[in-house]
């Protein structure tokens, strides 16, 4: 990096390695081993208290999980000034830990398990000691189940089967605790609003070394959904909760509908909290009257954001968004966006439940002054859009657009007058929105222009992405991330598509290390001229260092094309770099330095800075 910053600051930094040369050239060698000396003292020492307090020791158990849970059950391993305790004193104390190991033990299903408790010392001091004899390990037999009111003999198999007691099983006191709740949870969506475990024995049989336990369940009555009532309301229309809910009156009752109200509730983006309970209904039998408890939140908010990337400069983009006009939800949103490259404005009035409870309808407008190298294009868009979910995950959207633009490309000015279709099919089943660490999510757009100004001008623009996601490890703190997207225009050649519709490849959200839109052909003044295809691709890895401070390397890859279809043969551009991420509750603070891999000789920058918020994808 210092090699791009001019003459002046390279010569000072090899002035700086000179000055390091010099301090090491005559540093004397006995302080060089004082300070080695201390520095392995202090690894020593670090390596010492990690192993969870040197004078505090147990041994006879193997396993790391089971240790570290027997660790924290000792209350000496918490404290740090020994010194003025008596051995009777520190032996008394841990007779009484040795008892908290023993429930850990038995909790783990060891049964049979014996701790001791010694005060000792060798030459690093005075330590205690528990030694631990763990004997067999206890499995479960066959739980047994008694229902107090009579069960379908399947939805009784059913219960049985999602137990975490099961014949063979280590006997871990948790499996009997976490059996009660998916037993109460499995009725609760099988229409019993209201089950109790009424009893629950364990018996230990040491002869065959095995634990017996036996529930007795009071299911209640199987109900139907009741009347409903809403508190908390003070702007929001109950119209709008009442909307949302997947049932109706005198439907069956599932405790999965009540978990999907809640979040179609709170998606609305007009409650803080949501809170959804049940109880049975004083004035019909069978029936579980609802109870809604809500909290609005304040129906304006404003945002802003900065980004800022190499070749773009710095950006600011800036909303107002009112969640509730009328009262009944609808939302209008307006947005600028500022940057040496682009100055827009938009407004987009939504109208949620149009209808259909799952489909929005929404209108939009923007207007754009967009100048990166490539072009300038001065556009005015209007357009209609709506759109339908399909359960949580999938989301279907049509609409009719008119966008007038004036576009100049290659100091010649065109005037457009377009009418689109774009049609999309979006499926997401990542696990987080904003720092997605498992899933994918796919989307498909196809938008078929034609000229309204009576030419016979007309083509259809589409493109696929792919973004998927892998944690690494059984953990979280690695994530593997990969995106493909691939695109086509059909229809006309490139000299008949407006430059601002074209396909571009380079930049923070394509491939990192290249100028923005300037992974593809150039023309003879070295500006990007676009394409009529696109391929690209990225491989990310993604390491959470701590619970905000996080790291990423990636490698991006493609180029778009001059062709209908991309062609492989042609020069693929790479970009690779590593980034910083400080983790947000709206997302991770990015900030990526990526350099070219194969950059062209006076045309492409030997490194390119990203600063924006959210996930490269």
């Amino acid at each position: 990096m210092d090699c791009i910053l001019g003459s002046g600051r390279r010569a000072k930094w090899f002035k700086n390695v000179g000055y390091c040369k010099y301090i090491l050239r005559h540093f004397s060698s006995n302080y060089l081993l004082v300070i080695l000396g201390v520095a392995c003292g202090l690894l020593l020492r670090c390596a010492v208290c990690s192993a969870g307090g040197e004078w505090v020791r147990i041994e006879g158990v193997n396993d790391d999980a089971l240790l570290a849970e027997l660790r924290s059950a000792t209350g000496l391993s918490r404290m740090n000034d020994t010194n003025t305790f008596t051995d009777a004193w520190l032996l008394q104390k841990a007779k009484k830990d040795a008892d908290a190991l023993l429930e850990v033990l038995r909790a783990a299903g060891l049964h049979e398990a014996t701790v001791m408790a010694d005060v000792q010392q060798d030459a690093a001091g005075r330590f205690v000691l528990f030694s631990v004899q763990a004997g067999a390990v206890f499995a479960f037999d066959r739980p047994e189940l008694i229902f107090i009111r009579a069960l379908a003999p399947s939805l009784s198999a059913v219960i049985q089967d999602t137990l975490s007691v099961k014949p063979g099983n280590p006997a871990h006191s948790a499996d009997i605790i976490d059996s009660e709740k998916r037993m109460l949870s499995r009725l609760r969506d099988s229409g019993y609003p209201f089950p109790k475990i009424t009893d629950r024995k364990v018996i230990i049989d040491r002869n065959e070394r095995a634990v017996h336990v036996k529930y007795s369940v009071d299911p209640g009555d199987a109900c139907r959904f009741g009347p409903i009532t809403v508190e908390g309301l003070e702007h929001v229309s109950e119209s709008v909760i009442l909307a949302e809910l997947p049932w109706k009156t005198g439907d069956e009752y599932t405790q999965i509908l009540m978990e999907t109200a809640r979040r179609r509730i709170l998606k609305t983006g007009l409650f803080s909290m949501v809170d959804i309970d049940t109880m049975p209904s004083t004035t019909q039998s069978a029936q579980a009257s609802v109870h809604i408890r809500v909290v609005e939140r304040k129906p304006r908010s404003v945002s802003l954001g900065l980004e800022y990337r190499t070749e773009e400069g710095p950006g600011l983009h800036t909303m107002w968004e009112h969640r509730n006009l009328r009262g009944i939800g609808h939302r209008l949103a307006l947005q600028g966006d500022l940057s040496p490259v682009l100055q827009g404005f938009s407004a987009k009035y939504e109208i949620p439940r149009f209808k259909n409870p799952d489909q929005t309808l929404a209108l939009t407008f923007k207007a754009v002054n967009d100048t990166p190298t490539a072009y300038d294009s001065h556009a005015v868009d209007t357009a209609l859009w709506l759109e339908r979910q399909y359960g949580e995950p999938l989301t279907v959207g049509a609409g009719l657009s008119v966008r007038y633009s004036r576009v100049k490309q290659q100091d010649s000015y065109d005037d457009f007058l377009l009418g689109s279709l774009p049609l999309q099919a979006v499926l997401d089943k990542r696990n987080n929105r904003l720092n997605p660490t498992a899933g994918f999510r796919t989307a498909l757009r196809g938008e078929p222009y034609i000229d309204l100004t009576g030419s016979s001008n007309c083509f259809l623009k589409s493109d696929w992405s792919l973004t998927g996601m892998r944690s690494l490890a059984g953990s979280d703190d690695w994530v593997l991330a990969a995106r493909l997207k691939l695109g086509i225009i059909s229809g006309e050649d490139l000299a008949h598509i407006p430059a601002d519709i074209r396909f571009y490849a380079g930049g923070g959200g394509s491939i990192r290390g290249f100028g923005y839109q300037r992974a593809g052909e150039l023309d003879k003044d070295d500006d990007p001229t676009g394409g009529r295809s696109l391929a690209e691709w990225t491989i990310e890895m993604r390491k959470t260092i701590t619970e905000r401070i996080g790291m990423a390397a990636f490698v991006d890859g493609g180029r778009a094309f001059s062709g209908q279809y991309p062609d492989f043969s042609e020069p693929i551009f790479w970009g690779s770099g590593i980034g910083l991420r400080y983790y947000t509750p709206v997302g991770p603070i990015r900030f990526d330095v990526a350099a070219p891999i194969n950059p062209r000789a006076h045309v492409d920058a030997a490194i390119q800075f990203y600063v924006s918020v959210g996930q490269a994808f």
